[in-house]
C-alpha cells in the first residue's frame, strides 16, 4: 500500500476499533491513541489495564510507512489506585497487539 494511503486509513481503523484518537500534528503525522481501557481476569494483578499510545508514522519513501509507537500503560489495583506499569516486555506485547489490532 501507498504510504500517505496508509496514513489516510488510519482514523478509519481506530474509529472501526472503537479508539479514541486524537491528531497531535498531523502535517509530521504525530498521533495519540487512546485511553484505551481492557478489563482483566480475575487474579491479575490490576482489573482494567488503560492503554495510551503515541505513533509517529512517516513515509520513508512511496511504498515504506514506518511506524514508531511509543506505549503508556497503568494498572488499576484493587484498592482504586492507578499504577504506571513499566516493564519493557509487558509495553512491547502490548504495543505489538495494538499494531496488529490495525491490520496495516
Amino acid at each position: 500500500a501507498r504510504c500517505n494511503d496508509v496514513i489516510g486509513s488510519l482514523p478509519t481503523k481506530f474509529e472501526e476499533q472503537e479508539f479514541p484518537f486524537i491528531w497531535v500534528d498531523e502535517s509530521q503525522g504525530l498521533l495519540t491513541v487512546g485511553p484505551i481501557t481492557e478489563d482483566m481476569e480475575s487474579g491479575s494483578n490490576y482489573s482494567i489495564i488503560r492503554q495510551t499510545y503515541s505513533l509517529t508514522v512517516t513515509c520513508g519513501d512511496e511504498l515504506t510507512t514506518n511506524i514508531d509507537v511509543g506505549a503508556k500503560l497503568e494498572g488499576l489495583k484493587s484498592d482504586g489506585e492507578w499504577i504506571a506499569i513499566t516493564d519493557a516486555p509487558t509495553i512491547e506485547q502490548y504495543a505489538m497487539q495494538f499494531l496488529e489490532s490495525l491490520d496495516l
